[in-house]
């Protein structure tokens, strides 16, 4: 185990209801190439913490990565109206473009 993912979990023992510090722990389950992990992580993210925009993005391209491209489609919808009524336009973006590459696959 990595010692960042270390602390983050010593964090998390601290602080449970902190959603950064899941959210991190998920993008150690990515970076460990633990997909299984980092969607259960996301999944209890957006469900736990429903305006924590960023796990939008993430888990939808995960469900792209799996092929899931009506799931994956799904929940970027969902952030990308949180983004809208957040104001975060950076993010928005982000998400369009993910739906649009989806979209383009099923094109060509």
């Amino acid at each position: 185990m990595s010692k960042r993912k270390e602390q983050i979990i010593l964090f998390l023992k601290k602080e449970p209801n902190d959603p950064f510090l899941q959210y991190a722990l998920a993008m150690e389950f990515l970076a460990e190439g633990n997909d299984k992990k980092a969607k259960e992580q996301l999944l209890k993210l957006t469900e736990h913490f429903p305006e924590y925009l960023p796990s939008y993005l993430q888990l939808g391209m995960l469900f792209t990565k799996e092929e899931k491209k009506t799931m994956a489609i799904e929940i970027l919808k969902k952030g990308e109206k949180l983004a809208q009524v957040q104001g975060n336009r950076h993010t928005l973006a982000e998400i369009k473009s993910e739906i649009q590459n989806i979209q383009l696959e099923d094109i060509f």
